[in-house]
């Protein structure tokens, strides 16, 4: 158990997220005139190097799961010791890299999606195009209407898709498909998930697919520091 930080919004504002000017690190608010943190997409790291950068009070976004979580502050003596054996690790890596045979190039197709969910992803390109029978479109977006990018699993397929930055996608299917459908798990970061079909008449159509933003607070972030006790050390 380590020293930690939790934090917590006391006092929600009821200001608009989608309504404020985005920047670098989240929006700016103009009722307010402050910047506005999103946490949601920070990680522990990255919120304790803000916190304890910070010399102000920090206004900010967070999802309901992260709120009253303890964070652990990794101390100093910790991060030098880790820093020394990341680079004994390096050096030796380094080292037994001289005398390595080279090992032959193969091409893995095995990939881990975000859900950490092992997957198949397949690699479009190498489907022959003779063999194309159909090429299904979509976009993901948000309630909003803003592009999302997203993860989607494809059930009968097997099949992991990662959409681009305006959140489009495309399935291409081979002449051996003979289903009447696609099942369609979709997946986008701090939104909840939707599981969907496509039916076969529907193949030529480009689908829209709206996710909905997890629940998240806006307002001062109240930071409580959290000391572990003599009698934890042993833990």
């Amino acid at each position: 158990m380590k020293n930690s930080y939790q934090l917590n919004i006391q006092n929600p504002c009821e200001e608009k997220w989608n309504s404020m000017q985005p920047l670098d690190r989240g929006k700016f608010c103009m009722q307010c005139s402050k910047e506005v943190i999103d946490f949601t997409k920070l990680d522990n790291k990255e919120i304790v190097q803000i916190i304890e950068e910070s010399k102000g009070r920090i206004c900010g976004r967070m999802s309901i799961s992260q709120l009253n979580n303890p964070i652990e502050i990794q101390s100093k003596k910790s991060r030098s010791k880790l820093y020394k054996v990341l680079t004994a690790i390096f050096l030796i890596g380094s080292t037994g890299s001289i005398f390595a045979t080279p090992l032959s190039s193969t091409t893995n197709n095995l990939s881990v999606s975000k859900n950490e969910s092992n997957y198949k992803r397949i690699n479009l390109k190498q489907i022959k195009t003779d063999n194309l029978k159909d090429t299904i479109r979509g976009q993901v977006l948000t309630e909003f209407e803003e592009p999302l990018e997203a993860s989607i699993y494809v059930k009968e397929l097997d099949l992991i898709l990662e959409t681009d930055l305006e959140g489009k996608f495309q399935i291409i299917m081979s002449k051996d498909f003979q289903s009447d459908y696609l099942s369609l798990i979709i997946e986008g970061a701090y939104h909840e998930h939707i599981e969907t079909r496509i039916h076969k008449n529907d193949f030529h159509t480009v689908k829209k697919f709206y996710l909905k933003e997890t629940e998240a607070l806006t307002g001062i972030v109240v930071t409580k520091y959290v000391k572990k006790r003599w009698w934890q050390f042993w833990k």
